[in-house]
């Protein structure tokens, strides 16, 4: 059996996704998340995708480059068009916009449970008025600080 190195198999890789017009830093993208899932032992998620990946992008639906955006988005869901990127290259992406939003609800909902002193302990017990993205985020906090936490959602 022929060993081929993994930054050498990430080269040749790089090289088929740039050449299938994926942006370079992008094609890299691709390329070492393939060569990490072999050598974690992961080969059915390795550099053998480089074919079907090599016709899904000649034939749809990946394509190479496209740009993501935000369809709709509020404090809990931010729901993504990736335009049939690679999944490599905008599951991150995604995930950074999805953390971006969610920072002020959490930050609210932390200064709410743990701010000017306070907190949560075994013992406390803890009402969470509404079960917006705040209460979910501040009954979360309270329950890993070990509180019996009861949420409260007002009729609509």
């Amino acid at each position: 059996m022929q060993r081929f190195s993994a930054e050498f198999l990430t080269t040749i890789a790089t090289d088929v996704f740039a050449a299938l017009q994926a942006p370079r830093a992008e094609a890299r993208i691709v390329a070492e998340h393939l060569v990490l899932s072999n050598l974690m032992g992961l080969d059915s998620h390795g550099v053998v995708r480089i074919p079907p990946y090599t016709r899904c992008t000649r034939e749809g639906p990946i394509r190479p480059g496209a740009a993501i955006s935000t369809m709709q988005a509020n404090q809990a869901v931010t729901i993504v068009d990736c335009g049939y990127n690679f999944g490599q290259v905008n599951a991150p992406r995604a995930t950074e916009m999805a953390v971006a939003r969610a920072k002020e609800p959490v930050s609210v909902a932390y200064h709410a449970i743990w701010g000017r002193g306070g907190g949560a302990a075994p013992h406390d017990r803890i009402g969470v008025f509404g079960a917006g993205p705040i209460g979910l985020f501040a009954t979360q906090i309270a329950l890993v600080s070990g509180a019996q936490v009861v949420v409260v959602e007002p009729a609509s």
